[in-house]
């Protein structure tokens, strides 16, 4: 027998999965951290992660059902979810890069041991989903603009991307819709255009690609490139932006270092539209004077601890020890906040890797009152998963299943249908044979769900 959901137990969220090894696959995860979707991976030889789910949920001690029933909604879900689509999207992006380096054409960066100094660059498209809401309809240029699912004034659909023009109200992104509406009455909602977005985020790295070998993506509209060697970094930032304007119509802004710290850090001075350098020889004066949560990694919780060792600039780190902020912060944590806050970065740039893995995931939407929805959902899912790994061409070995179950006493989630608090499930087996059969991954799949009674 199934193991029992109880009536408003759990919150949705979960899947089924294949794991493979060095033969590769779609790799990803739900980026957005929250409620969404998005595939991770699958590939032959040896066992790595790779998972895909089903779960339960209820609101007001109440299960309720999905949106729509079983196919229909795991098809409408995949279609439409903005978080399967950031999950996904470098699987489409290693694609155009496989086949541009295959050409043998991107010049090739100077390695680390020839140059005493790295020249890394960082571009992020300028407010991504809205400027190409712009592009697709001209008439919005100048308005306040912002990207959602829904205009209900009163509900809780999040805005993912806003312009210029609608952060001068204070509207940003992960900002509910009737919040931004009181604060911009006059903000214009625009829906995803997702094959639009893939058209763009093609054209960079397609760009990019001119200008080096060595290109890291880092999202669907932001990546790093090593250029060491191969000219001026800030030449090839303008030419870079010149380009991506003259063939998309949107612009994209570009920061430059001898690191990926100091790049990233430099976009940010750049935007909107701009390019900024951070030469080497002022670095240390440069990283000096930022604030310590502009350091990548720390956010509220670190800024109070930090705050509270009166530590507020980069360069207020420099009175301490690496050991004490490891004493203070954790080893790892003290010791990546040291080496930032003096601007070193060993990191490099990063081409495509191997993916191992391919599957899906739903952690929205999804209210299950009855065990049977569970496994239906599972075995959709499955085929999904089967779907991806025809599309990359590989099986797995490893297959893995996510739960999210409501947490005791959680309140109701904020956001509509989302998952809210839950704890967070999770079983795998290896198979003796490599496989994308969904009846397999279904069969199997659903045995791990029935082993989290």
């Amino acid at each position: 027998p199934a193991p029992a959901i109880p009536e408003g137990s759990a919150n949705a969220g979960g899947g089924a999965a294949a794991r493979g090894g060095d033969g590769g696959g779609a790799g990803g995860r739900d980026a957005g951290g929250k409620n969404g979707a998005g595939p991770s991976g699958v590939g032959e030889g040896r066992p790595s992660d790779a998972t895909c789910g089903v779960g339960n949920s209820n609101s007001n001690g109440k299960a309720s059902l999905p949106i729509r029933r079983e196919k229909d909604f795991v098809d409408t879900f995949f279609s439409n979810s903005r978080l399967h689509f950031i999950g996904s999207w470098k699987a489409n992006i290693d694609g155009v890069m496989s086949a541009a380096l295959a050409l043998n054409k991107s010049p090739q960066p100077l390695p680390a041991t020839e140059c005493k100094v790295r020249q890394i660059i960082h571009v992020d498209i300028d407010c991504f989903f809205a400027s190409v809401a712009t592009i697709v309809n001209p008439a919005l240029e100048g308005k306040p603009v912002a990207v959602c699912h829904s205009d209900h004034s009163n509900g809780t659909a999040e805005i993912s991307s806003a312009n210029y023009e609608a952060r001068k109200f204070g509207i940003k992104a992960g900002m509910f819709m009737s919040k931004a509406k009181e604060l911009c009455p006059q903000l214009v909602r625009v829906p995803y255009y997702f094959e639009k977005y893939q058209e763009i985020s093609r054209a960079l790295y397609r760009i990019l690609l001119r200008f080096s070998a060595q290109v890291q993506p880092i999202s669907v509209d932001e990546a790093f490139v090593d250029v060491s060697g191969l000219g001026d970094s800030m030449a090839i930032c303008q030419e870079v932006r010149a380009c991506f304007a003259k063939e998309t119509g949107i612009t994209v802004s570009a920061g430059a270092s001898h690191n990926m710290l100091l790049a990233r850090i430099a976009t940010k001075r750049a935007k909107p539209n701009g390019a900024f350098l951070v030469p080497s020889d002022a670095a240390e004066a440069f990283i000096g004077e930022l604030p310590v949560g502009e350091i990548p990694g720390v956010g509220y919780k670190f800024s109070k601890r930090l705050a509270e060792m009166h530590i507020h600039k980069c360069s207020d780190v420099w009175r301490h020890t690496r050991d004490h902020l490891q004493q203070s912060l954790g080893a790892k944590t003290g010791e990546l906040i040291w080496e930032y806050a003096h601007g070193r970065d060993k990191r490099q740039v990063e081409a495509v890797r191997k993916r191992h893995s391919v599957g899906a995931e739903i952690n929205w939407g999804i209210r299950f009152t009855t065990n049977d929805e569970a496994v239906k959902t599972l075995s959709r899912l499955s085929e999904e998963v089967e779907k991806r790994l025809r599309q990359n061409g590989k099986k797995g070995r490893c297959i893995a299943v996510k739960v999210k179950q409501r947490k005791a006493n959680a309140p109701e989630p904020r956001k509509f249908m989302g998952h809210g608090w839950c704890e967070n499930l999770s079983r795998s087996l290896t198979l003796a044979c490599p496989t994308l059969a969904r009846e397999v991954i279904a069969k199997e799949a659903v045995s791990l769900l029935l082993s989290l009674r």
